[in-house]
C-alpha cells in the first residue's frame, strides 16, 4: 500500500506531514540562510480588493492570505552545506561542461507518483521525495504551502554549471513553483511567482559552500501571477485571476559554511563588527576559474531549456519592428496579460517579441510618434489573457490569434504530427500571416 500512499494523501486533500532528516554532525560544515521579503504591492493588481469582493458569491474575502502575509514563515534557518547535494549535477566525479542544463525536479517524477497534476481546490502540497527536500525546505521559509509541482507549465527546476575549477562549482539555477496562500473554509488562492533564480557555489563533494542565493526577479513591473476560486467548482471558468508586483522575495547566504569551532563568535560586546563582517562575506566570491560563462548567458540556457520556443531571440517592442524594417522581415508580436516546424518559421521569416500591456500603455505616450503608433495599434487589437499577432513592420496587423482560441480549437493529434495540436494551429497561423502579407516578404 505504501506506493498508493501518495495518491491518498492527493485524492483525500490530507496535510501531508513533511518529514526529512536534516541532520547535523559536529564535522559538517554549516552555515545560515536568511530571507528578506516585501509583500505583493495590492495596489499593482488591476482590481481592488473591494471589486473582487464584490464579483464573489460570498462575504468571505478571498484575498485574505495574501493580505496576511506580510512577513516570511521562518527567519533564518542554518544548513550543512551536504543538504545541498541535490544541486549537483548528475555526474560530479568528471569535469561537467558549462552551461549544459540538468533537471533539479521535473514534471514526470512527480506525475508517475501523484497520477495527475494538482487541481485547483487542493490546500496542502503533496509529499516531497527526500532528494527534492532540500528545495521544499528553502521554499518554507517564505510560506508553509509551497507547491514543487505546479498546476500549469512550465514544470520543475533546471540547473547548469556555470563555471568550474578543481575545488567548486558555480551553479546558476531556475525554479518554477507556486504557493498555495488560504486556509478553509476560504477557497484556495494560488500564488505564482514569475520564477525563481539563484547561484550555489560547492565544492565537488558538497561538504562547502562558499555562497547561495535564490530570488524572484524583480525588474519587471510584474513579476507574480495570482488565481482563485470563486466558488466550489474546480472549472477554470470560476476562477479570478490577476497579476501584481512583489519587491523581494529573496534567500541568501550571509557567510561561507564553517566547522562549528571555526563560526564568528556572537557577542553582545563585538555585535557591530561581526555584523559588519556578515555583510562582506555576504557577497558573491571572487575566484579564479578553469572555465566559465557570464550568468546571463546560463540564465539564457536555462530559460531555453524550460520554454524551447526561446530558441527564437526575442526583443523588446521598440527594438523588433527596428529589425523587421533593416531585414524585411514581418513582426511576430506576443502581448501578455501578465515544435521545431514552427521554430524553423520564425527564425526564417520573423522579428519576434513579446510585450506586456503596461510596457505598451507606457510606449503609447512615448515622445516619438511612431512608437507611440506602434503601440496604439497594438493594444487596440489586443484582448484578455494574451494576443499573438502577425505584424508589418509599420505596425499593420496582418492576422491575430488569442490565447484562448488556440487552447480551445480541437485538433487530433494523429492530424498534427506534433506533440501537441496546438503546433500546427501555430504554425498555420504563421503561414496565414506570411500569405496575408502579399508581397512584401
Amino acid at each position: 500500500m505504501l506506493e498508493f500512499e501518495p495518491v491518498i494523501y492527493r485524492l483525500l486533500n490530507i496535510k501531508v506531514t513533511q518529514k526529512h532528516n536534516f541532520e547535523i554532525l559536529p564535522t559538517d560544515e554549516t552555515f545560515m540562510v536568511w530571507p528578506e521579503f516585501q509583500p505583493l504591492l495590492l495596489n499593482s493588481m488591476t482590481k481592488s480588493s473591494d471589486e473582487y469582493q464584490d464579483l464573489q458569491s460570498n462575504s468571505a474575502d478571498s484575498l485574505d492570505g495574501l493580505k496576511k502575509w506580510k512577513n516570511v514563515a521562518i527567519e533564518g534557518m542554518e544548513f550543512a552545506a551536504k543538504h545541498f547535494k541535490s544541486f549537483l549535477p548528475p555526474v560530479v566525479k568528471s569535469l561537467s561542461p558549462v552551461g549544459v542544463p540538468y533537471m533539479l525536479w521535473e514534471l514526470k517524477k512527480y506525475h508517475a507518483l501523484l497520477g495527475i497534476l494538482p487541481p485547483n481546490n487542493q490546500y496542502h502540497p503533496p509529499k516531497v521525495e527526500d532528494d527534492d527536500a532540500i528545495f521544499y525546505t528553502l521554499l518554507s521559509m517564505f510560506h508553509p504551502r509551497p507547491f514543487l509541482l505546479t498546476r500549469f507549465g512550465p514544470h520543475g527546476a533546471v540547473a547548469c554549471v556555470r563555471a568550474y575549477n578543481d575545488q567548486y562549482f558555480d551553479i546558476v539555477f531556475r525554479m518554477h513553483a507556486e504557493f498555495q496562500l488560504n486556509e478553509p473554509p476560504l477557497q484556495p488562492f494560488w500564488f505564482t511567482p514569475a520564477y525563481f533564480s539563484g547561484s550555489l557555489i560547492i565544492n565537488r563533494n558538497a561538504s562547502s559552500v562558499l555562497y547561495f542565493s535564490l530570488s524572484v526577479p524583480n525588474h519587471n513591473k510584474l513579476n507574480v501571477d495570482m488565481e482563485w476560486l470563486t466558488d466550489d467548482s474546480v472549472d477554470q471558468e470560476n476562477m479570478m485571476v490577476d497579476i501584481g508586483y512583489m519587491p523581494q522575495m529573496e534567500l541568501k547566504s550571509m557567510t561561507p559554511s564553517k566547522k562549528a569551532d571555526e563560526q564568528i563568535p556572537h557577542s553582545s560586546s563585538d555585535s557591530d563588527q561581526v555584523f559588519e563582517q556578515i555583510l562582506i562575506n555576504s557577497e558573491k566570491p571572487s575566484i579564479s576559474w578553469t572555465e566559465e560563462i557570464t550568468t546571463d548567458e546560463a540564465m539564457d540556457i536555462l530559460s531555453v531549456k524550460m520554454f524551447p520556443f526561446k530558441e527564437v531571440p526575442y526583443y523588446n517592442f521598440t527594438t523588433a519592428f527596428e529589425k523587421a524594417k533593416k531585414e524585411n522581415k514581418l513582426v511576430h508580436s506576443i502581448i501578455l496579460w501578465g515544435g521545431s516546424p514552427v521554430l524553423s518559421l520564425l527564425k526564417k521569416s520573423f522579428i519576434s517579441s513579446f510585450s506586456l500591456v503596461l510596457d505598451l500603455q507606457e510606449l503609447k505616450n512615448d515622445p516619438c510618434p511612431e512608437v507611440a503608433e506602434l503601440a496604439k495599434i497594438s493594444l487596440d487589437n489586443y484582448s484578455f489573457p494574451a494576443m499573438m499577432m502577425v505584424q508589418l513592420p509599420n505596425g499593420t496587423v496582418v492576422t491575430k490569434i488569442n490565447a484562448n482560441e488556440l487552447l480551445d480549437m480541437n485538433t487530433l493529434m494523429l492530424e498534427t504530427g506534433f506533440f501537441h495540436p496546438s503546433s500546427l494551429i501555430y504554425k498555420r497561423f504563421l503561414e496565414k500571416g506570411i500569405k496575408m502579407s502579399g508581397d512584401y516578404l
